[in-house]
């Protein structure tokens, strides 16, 4: 039942962090797969074993040793177009990412980190971002509009 809870708390930020740029659709139907019975047994397992909330930045692409997790991880990851996975899985470069999931994944970095209890987003994606994949021209959209959300 503490995945339930956790997928419903950050449902909620993101949604209310959709609203706030006017992705009022997106900010409603934000990771509903999460609520499909094989991602979520595989998520509740995942955190059941204390590996959900140490997952580090370098860890973008978690190896849990669980077939049924990683391979869940990957399905909602690469279905996803605010994961910037989404644009890179089956491309030799990553494609554009379009502005308004650039938005979505900024709020889905906020509701994360608010249901973390995460105090400090800026740091958290000062460590991971060395880890994601962008194309160049979404790299920079993505510092800027970062920055915009951070200090507005």
């Amino acid at each position: 039942m503490r995945h339930f809870w956790y997928i419903v708390r950050h449902k909620w930020f993101v949604m209310i962090e959709c609203f706030k740029v006017g992705l009022i659709w997106e900010g409603i139907v934000h990771d509903l797969d999460k609520f499909r019975i094989e991602y979520f047994v595989a998520y509740n397992k995942y955190q059941k074993r204390k590996l959900f909330k140490a997952q580090q930045p370098e860890e973008l692409y978690p190896k849990t040793g669980d077939r049924g997790i990683n391979r869940e991880i990957l399905r909602h990851r690469k279905t996803g177009p605010h994961h910037w996975q989404y644009y890179c899985y089956g491309r030799k470069e990553p494609s554009p990412m379009p502005d308004k999931y650039i938005k979505e994944m900024i709020c889905d970095w906020v509701g994360a980190a608010k249901a973390r209890g995460r105090k400090n987003l800026m740091e958290w994606y000062s460590e991971a971002k060395d880890y994601m994949v962008f194309n160049e021209e979404t790299k920079g959209k993505v510092d800027t509009m970062l920055n915009k959300f951070i200090n507005k």
